[in-house]
């Protein structure tokens, strides 16, 4: 039996503790829960602090065989501390975000180096990450609560037939096309989005964020989700996960998703920005539902054993 404990940090995914007869996962939180993340972000650079400042993972790392560290946001003094006490042990660093978020190719090469001399496994969820840069590759994934909440009452009448919910990030000239195209069509659309303009599509006000929870409950409730990468973050994101679990349609403009097995040209649309119209067409054809096998591919479990199998 293999026990395994994940660190995360406050914007990580969830994730939840597991017990089997292969193996124990044990969540904890990287960082005090007391302890806010303006705060953590402002005493991490500060070696001895941030330490202090650690959850109480420190008394029962010794417990465990394999050390799964979240690390797109973590300063190289954490890397080395883990280093430290966890000599004897199998240290994952996983990467919830390009490395290309850097603000530069030395930056990003100068961050592996630092966790690579700390001893640690790099792993990342970006395939062309891991391309660029040598590292190994575990795909994104989903919480059980997650996948509680998107399948309880899944076959409920759909409200919506296209649901957007995320930041502006600098999207908002292509959200509004789409947004404007959709109604024009007469569509019915929830669109929530924080750091842009109140108007006739974007029921968000003063910039609240909707809870995730409330989220998923409008996903089940609509045809088809939206899914709008950016450049700094291109990847698989959790929309297609998300609407992979509900059996929702899918349209995003990530291109690369056609390499993946959750892709099916009945169910996911990938959008440029000349073939707005072909939606239509592809919102009437029938939803084909995959595989549950594929479907559990992405479970945190199933997640957790890919970096227990590939030593």
């Amino acid at each position: 039996m293999y026990k395994v404990i994940v660190l995360r940090g406050a914007g990580d995914p969830e994730i939840q503790n597991h017990v089997s007869k292969e193996i124990v996962i044990t969540v904890k939180d990287l960082y005090e829960r007391k302890i806010t993340r303006n705060i953590i972000r402002g005493i991490r650079r500060i070696p001895l602090i941030s330490q202090v400042s650690f959850g109480n993972w420190k008394k029962s790392i010794e417990e465990y065989d394999i050390v799964i560290v979240f690390a797109s946001d973590v300063p190289s003094e954490t890397f080395k501390y883990i280093k430290k006490i966890c000599s004897n042990k199998r240290v994952i660093y996983y990467l919830y975000g390009r490395l290309m978020d850097q603000s530069s190719l030395a930056e990003a090469n100068k961050m592996l180096k630092k966790i690579k001399k700390c001893g640690g496994e790099i792993w990342s969820y970006n395939l062309d990450d891991c391309n660029n840069y040598k590292i190994n590759y575990n795909k994104s994934f989903y919480s059980d609560k997650m996948y509680n909440i998107l399948r309880k009452g899944i076959q409920q009448e759909e409200t919506y037939d296209v649901v957007f919910c995320g930041h502006n990030k600098g999207r908002g000239e292509e959200i509004t096309r789409i947004a404007n195209w959709l109604q024009k069509k007469g569509y019915k659309i929830f669109f929530w989005v924080v750091g842009m303009d109140e108007n006739e599509f974007n029921r968000c006000k003063n910039n609240e964020t909707l809870p995730y929870n409330q989220y998923l409950e409008i996903v089940k409730k609509s045809k088809a989700v939206l899914d709008l990468v950016t450049k700094e973050n291109e990847g698989l994101t959790l929309r297609p996960v998300e609407a992979l679990i509900a059996s929702k349609k899918l349209i995003t403009n990530y291109q690369k998703i056609k390499e993946l097995d959750l892709y099916s040209a009945s169910n996911v649309f990938v959008l440029n920005e000349n073939n707005l119209e072909m939606i239509e067409t592809f919102l009437k054809k029938l939803y084909e539902p995959l595989s549950e096998k594929i479907v559990e591919s992405y479970n945190e479990k199933e997640w957790i054993k890919r970096f227990v199998q590939n030593k």
